[in-house]
């Protein structure tokens, strides 16, 4: 472009100037400059044609919250002062706001027909030199130390134009504090994996009702273990204390509680100043142990198996009144035998060895350990109900008080001793006549009558506990003089067999479920001769039954000699005797 113009003023200067004036070059520089002169006065009066010059440089526009120091949530008077500076009426004037969200007006103050809901107020005409002022009235929350601006805006038309102009006015504040002050009381450590009781007040620290109050609580993800936390009101003054408890995280750290109350003004949550406590976690490492010394292939009931627990103290604190915890599965140990013969004591069903029992556990230094041996006795038998477990787990917690930290106990688990259990079977047998519940079974007379036939049912029970028994069998032979009527009821399998060339009543089934009650019921007749008058009467003889648990293999063969139509103290029918007559 320069190339092209610097072309064209040559081709000029020697077309119009080279070798026609005596001072070409001089004129030719002369020429052009008042030619660039004569466009600049053109353009100036373009532009002063055009150009309308506004009033806002002279136009003052402040505002203020007043002199004193303001909490979020304090009563506050807005003023916003206006000053026309100009020789020129501002007609159609209006002031309007542009609030904070948490600015909460006070409408018996400033009422809506003063400023609108549009935060507006309408202002007479403004003379030159002349000025007003606007007052606000109302409540200001503001978020914890975040900056709020306030912006004022008067518009207003100038006379004799029809332009509408506006001067923008703006208010900076930040405000560190609030009328809503929080404290978290605490102790200054805890242990870990611990419960750590704390209480927080929140006090309303002004001269009104604050309502619409929820705290927000960072535990750094632990389990919290309180409510009434949301939806709180303060009457003027008051302080709501909240107490609770949590859980302390399992690692040596230093935990920050933090609770920051939310008020909710005009539908908007703002966070007002939090408040902190820090708790160091102090993590006592201990050690324990639990193992098997020369374990059998499975446990089974009245077996006495010793044990050796180990501990160690492997923090840098001192230890007091440690105690090592022995948690088993139910129903497998006779916890009274063990405890008895041990020295040990039985706290909530678990057996507990302390500074009593092993004075290395009264006071444990740094470094601290100790290897001994105890003998578990398990119970004589495991009954249905009595246990559901395949095998007795040992599970060891070591406990113990840290002088650094007053009022809890750090508690620790270790490694456990496991065993496989043998099922336990056991054979019940009886005569009845009558059912527990007073349901009469039997038929003929009692006591039985020689010459009179009296019907007695057999009750056989096979109690079942922890595992499957395979290859169940059950057998019992009927002396002379006893019938079997074909009367009976089976609970789990086929019905009974009845030889009456040996008088045996035979049954079988391929299994038995674990932590369960066969019952084979059947019914027998006897005539009483008189040669059993005065005594008697053996109903069944031989009795066995065998099996074989599914899971470790032991086999079973229970037996009974001998049963008798004496009747069990739960039948009615045993007043009435037994005896032959």
């Amino acid at each position: 472009m320069l190339k092209k113009i610097n072309t064209h003023l040559n081709r000029h200067y020697h077309r119009r100037y080279h070798g026609i004036y005596r001072h070409a070059k001089q004129l030719f520089v002369f020429d052009m400059a008042l030619l660039a002169a004569a466009v600049s006065l053109l353009g100036v009066a373009i532009f002063l044609f055009f150009w309308k010059p506004g009033l806002q440089n002279q136009i003052a526009l402040s505002l203020s919250l007043g002199n004193g120091r303001i909490k979020s949530g304090e009563a506050v008077h807005l003023t916003v002062d206006y000053v026309n500076n100009s020789k020129f009426i501002l007609q159609e004037a209006a002031l309007a706001l542009r609030l904070p969200k948490g600015f909460l007006i006070d409408r018996t103050q400033s009422s809506e027909s003063y400023f609108s809901k549009q935060n507006t107020v309408a202002l007479p005409d403004v003379l030159p030199g002349a000025g007003g002022r606007v007052d606000l009235y109302g409540w200001l929350w503001t978020e914890f130390n975040a900056e709020e601006n306030i912006i004022a805006s008067l518009s207003y038309v100038p006379e004799k134009t029809d332009r509408r102009e506006q001067k923008l006015g703006s208010y900076l504040l930040k405000l560190p504090e609030s009328i809503l002050s929080g404290q978290i009381l605490t102790a200054s450590s805890s242990l870990a994996a611990n419960a750590l009781n704390y209480t927080f007040n929140l006090t309303n620290n002004s001269e009104h009702k604050i309502e619409r109050i929820n705290l927000v609580k960072s535990w750094r993800g632990l389990n919290e273990r309180l409510s009434d936390w949301n939806n709180l009101a303060l009457a003027p003054g008051e302080t709501k204390q909240i107490t609770g408890s949590l859980m302390t995280p399992l690692k040596p750290d230093e935990l920050i509680l933090t609770v920051s109350p939310v008020i909710e003004i005009n539908n908007y949550p703002i966070k007002q100043n939090p408040a902190t406590a820090r708790v160091k976690i102090i993590y006592p490492d201990l050690g324990v142990a639990t193992r098997w010394l020369n374990p059998p292939s499975y446990g089974e009931p009245k077996q006495v198996l010793p044990i050796e627990l180990s501990w160690r103290n492997n923090s840098p604190f001192n230890l007091t009144n440690a105690k090592i915890i022995l948690e088993t599965t139910p129903g497998v140990i006779d916890l009274f035998a063990t405890a008895k013969n041990n020295n040990l004591k039985i706290e909530n069903g678990k057996l507990v060895i302390d500074g009593k029992a092993k004075t290395s556990l009264a006071t444990a230094e740094p470094g601290a350990s100790d290897i001994f041996n105890i003998n578990i006795y398990l119970a004589d038998h495991f009954l249905p109900g009595q246990t559901d477990s395949t095998e007795l787990v040992i599970s060891p917690v070591i406990e113990a008080g840290v002088p650094a930290v007053s009022g809890q106990r750090f508690a620790q688990g270790g490694t456990t001793a496991r065993l496989k259990l043998a099922t336990d079977v056991q054979l019940s047998v009886a005569s009845r006549y009558y059912t527990d519940e007073g349901d009469q079974l039997g038929r003929g007379p009692l006591p039985p009558q020689v010459g009179s036939a009296t019907k007695y049912w057999i009750w056989v029970q096979i109690y079942n506990s922890t595992n499957k028994v395979r290859d169940a069998a059950f057998a019992a032979t009927l002396p002379s003089g006893v019938r079997f009527t074909g009367k009976q009821s089976i609970t789990l399998g086929p019905p009974l067999k009845f030889d009456t060339t040996s008088q045996r009543v035979s049954w079988s089934h391929y299994e038995l479920l674990a932590n369960s009650v066969t019952g084979l019921y059947f019914e027998v007749e006897v005539i009483p001769t008189p040669e059993q008058a005065g005594s008697s009467l053996i109903l069944a003889r031989d009795m066995f039954f065998t099996g074989t648990d599914d899971a470790v293999g032991r086999e079973f063969s229970l037996s009974r000699a001998s049963l008798s139509n004496v009747l069990p103290a739960t039948d009615r029918g045993a007043a009435k005797g037994a005896i032959v007559r």
